[in-house]
């Protein structure tokens, strides 16, 4: 297997393997309604500001 081909082999098991991450559904499916307009300490933002911005970036 030449290098384009491992790079690539590579690359789809990262995108479609969920090895570095979870899926978003699966991220949030548990997370408090009651909390999704607070703002973390030290941060500007909401989590619903973070959430859109995932949301959007995806």
């Amino acid at each position: 297997m030449d290098s384009d081909q491992a790079l690539r082999k590579e690359l789809l098991a990262l995108l479609e393997g969920q090895q570095a991450h979870m899926k978003f559904e699966d991220a949030l499916a548990d997370f408090p309604a009651e909390f999704i307009n607070a703002t973390p300490p030290n941060v500007p933002y909401t989590f619903w500001h973070l959430v859109e911005h995932l949301r959007i970036t995806q």
